[in-house]
């Protein structure tokens, strides 16, 4: 009766453990990658090198893991994309070796290497890209949507990986939906082409490396040179661009224009709470923008952006950056033994403050903390740390720098070093008068 419990009970935990495991298949060619992203695995880890001649659609949840492999386009493909992710798909690109891309390069005028949905006539469900990792490189978008109305509901978040667009905008984002950059490299003749939707930048680097330049596109980019270009489509659909961090860099790093000349860029909003900006060209700006005012509220930048923040923020210029912000306090806590000083009183976020540390004679530093007033701590490196939103509290704690006491190695009378020591002179005249009787009564 125990036996049979016990093997119902294993029974059950089997069964129902099922439905959680994670499927898994190979695929070393077109017909397998096919196969597998038409079949039930979850995860699709690439086990050689893949060449397309036609798209693959992405219509359910899979993750493929390039696994230091390369999915490119072979000659005889007409496609414009490597990959389409249709409505109800969602598709998670990883790397688990380091080395894995999606090259869409062998088409003159370029060839996307993920599109975002296709016309169905629908605009339910959503289509889904998850970029962990890995390399999707083009020489046209790397990722693109489109600004038909039954192509709008995607969602696109960037976590890692490199997305590089080698003659466009690496993505490209006309339509309605959801970007959402955490981290990763993103790097094109603009890195970022907002025409439609909206954007939310975490983390990461995102660069444009093209000459400056705006041309009216009614079906296409229209902004090259920038890092994050903001320029409304015709469709004159809504664009919210939210930045909180990252690095973002361009000829100018942020552009906010209408090359459409829309009668309605009260559709734009833009806040900026934080990140480096930076213009790349000496004699522009960091930040351009032709309809939007009073959205920068944080933030690094190397030209002064003074006309675009709100009249309760301060702009502090140091070693030719501008930093935006509250100026907040710095509190150094009194501690014994030893002082503790600041190369500031006040500092904005971003801004490097320096503390110089001086123990008293014959005591050393035990420990240093920096917490903000919301009880949070700050990272101190080489007695540097960046400074917080809010307000921070310096402490730090002093210990007596131990005494070692010299030992003195000179026999003591009467101690068992010097019995030893005469023990041993002793011995040595003994062993030496031996030998020289046995020499002289031979």
């Amino acid at each position: 009766m125990k036996k049979l419990l016990t093997l119902t009970i294993f029974a059950l935990i089997a069964l129902f453990a099922i439905p959680t495991m994670v499927q898994a298949g190979n695929a070393n060619s077109e017909a397998t990658l096919i196969s597998e992203v038409d079949g039930t695995d979850a995860t699709i880890t690439l086990k050689g090198d893949i060449e397309l001649t036609s798209s693959i659609e992405i219509g359910r949840e899979v993750t493929i893991d390039l696994n230091g492999y390369t999915i490119t386009d072979g000659a005889s493909m007409t496609a414009d994309s490597l990959i389409i992710v249709l409505r109800g798909g969602k598709l998670t690109i990883k790397d688990s070796v380091g080395t894995g891309k999606i090259a869409a390069t062998n088409k003159a005028g370029g060839r996307i290497c993920v599109k975002m949905t296709k016309a169905s006539g629908a605009t339910e469900p959503k289509a889904v890209l998850v970029v962990e990792s890995g390399t999707l490189e083009a020489d046209s978008f790397a990722i693109s949507g489109n600004g038909n109305p039954d192509r709008i509901n995607t969602e696109i978040t960037i976590n890692g990986g490199k997305i590089i667009g080698k003659n466009a905008a690496a993505i490209f984002h006309p339509q309605l939906g959801t970007l959402v950059v955490n981290g990763g490299h993103i790097e094109g003749t603009t890195g970022i082409e907002m025409r439609s939707g909206d954007l939310e930048v975490n983390g990461g680097t995102i660069v444009g490396n093209g000459d400056e330049n705006v041309t009216p596109n009614g079906s296409g980019s229209t902004v090259e040179g920038a890092g994050i270009a903001i320029s409304q489509h015709t469709t004159k659909n809504e664009i919210n661009v939210v930045i909180n961090g990252g690095e973002v860099k361009g000829v100018s790093a942020l552009v906010e224009l209408t090359p459409e000349i829309n009668p309605a860029p009260e559709k734009v909003s833009i806040e900026i709470n934080g990140g480096n900006f930076e213009a790349l060209e000496e004699g522009y700006d960091a930040v351009i923008s032709h309809n939007v005012s009073n959205f920068i509220s944080g933030g690094s930048f190397n030209t002064d952006v003074e006309e675009y923040m709100d009249d309760s923020l301060v702009s502090v210029e140091e070693d030719g950056v501008f930093y935006v912000g509250e100026e907040n306090e710095i509190k150094v806590e009194k501690t014994e033994n030893g002082t503790v000083k600041a190369s500031k009183d006040k500092a904005v976020q971003g801004q490097t403050v320096e503390l110089t540390i001086t123990p008293n004679e014959g005591y050393k530093l035990k420990s240093l903390n920096v917490i903000t007033a919301a009880d949070s701590k700050v990272e101190v490196k080489d007695n540097k740390f960046t400074m917080p939103d809010l307000g921070v509290i310096v402490s730090a704690e002093f210990e007596k720098i131990p005494v070692v006491e010299e030992k003195d190695d000179t026999p003591k009378t009467g101690s068992i070093d010097v019995v030893l020591y005469v023990s041993a002179i002793i011995a040595t005249i003994s062993l030496a008068g031996i030998v020289l009787v046995k020499k002289y009564t031979k």
